[in-house]
């Protein structure tokens, strides 16, 4: 973790660390509790970074889950890009968490329904809003590497469609922090630091939960009751 912020503090970038909340074959590889992992969610709370839930495999609730984080999170991402809709994003709403991010690709890159900008999904039954923003997940680590793609042709692909979408659009990126190992995933701390550089040197802004938020969260804007034809 201290690794990671140091990278991102280096490029003026603030990110966010789900957190998985159980330790099983299926979910976390760590133990929550242990004080090294409560050292370093407080460490990340200490450089401004934001705290997540990354909602486990388990049956358990999504408030249930929140118990067990330090800090009251404001948005979440499924583990494996594990869901069903419409449920997931009525069980998000029930928790009062405000966004989602696991609405992408785990084999590939790019965007969900030709669309790049987060919004309020729209609840069919209620004929209404979700109260929460979906922001679609663009890029992930294991886009290349579980197709046994090379760094060098994961960066030359991700820069060649990041040139073309450079405007009116939110990229979210999904690095886990097994792939800053460089015995296991060598290269891909590097490729991380390519995107950095890149989107510094590009003038794009760095935007945080909070700030998705800020700005995404509108539900005035889809107020069909007061909707004139």
């Amino acid at each position: 973790m201290d690794r990671i912020m140091a990278i991102e503090e280096q490029y003026g970038f603030t990110s966010t660390f789900y957190w998985l909340v159980h330790k099983d074959k299926q979910n976390a590889d760590y133990d929550l509790g242990t004080l090294p992992i409560q050292s370093a969610l407080l460490q990340i709370e200490k450089n401004n970074f934001e705290i997540g839930l990354h909602k486990s495999l388990r049956n358990t609730s999504f408030k249930d889950e929140i118990q067990l984080l330090r800090t009251l999170p404001v948005g979440q991402r499924y583990h494996f890009l594990k869901f069903n809709l419409p449920k997931a994003w009525s069980d998000i709403e029930d928790a009062c968490l405000k966004l989602d991010t696991s609405l992408g690709f785990s084999e590939d890159f790019g965007f969900r329904n030709s669309y790049g900008l987060p919004f309020m999904p729209y609840d069919l039954k209620e004929n209404g809003i979700y109260d929460l923003i979906e922001v679609p997940m663009n890029i992930m680590d294991g886009n290349f590497f579980y197709q046994n793609k090379s760094v060098a042709q994961a960066e030359k692909e991700l820069i060649d469609w990041l040139d073309k979408n450079k405007e009116n659009t939110v990229i979210t990126i999904n690095f886990h922090n097994n792939f800053f190992d460089d015995m296991l995933y060598a290269g891909y701390d590097r490729l991380y630091i390519t995107l950095l550089k890149y989107f510094k040197e590009e003038g794009m802004k760095c935007m945080t939960q909070k700030s998705l938020i800020a700005e995404y969260y509108k539900p005035e804007f889809y107020d069909l009751k007061n909707t004139t034809p």
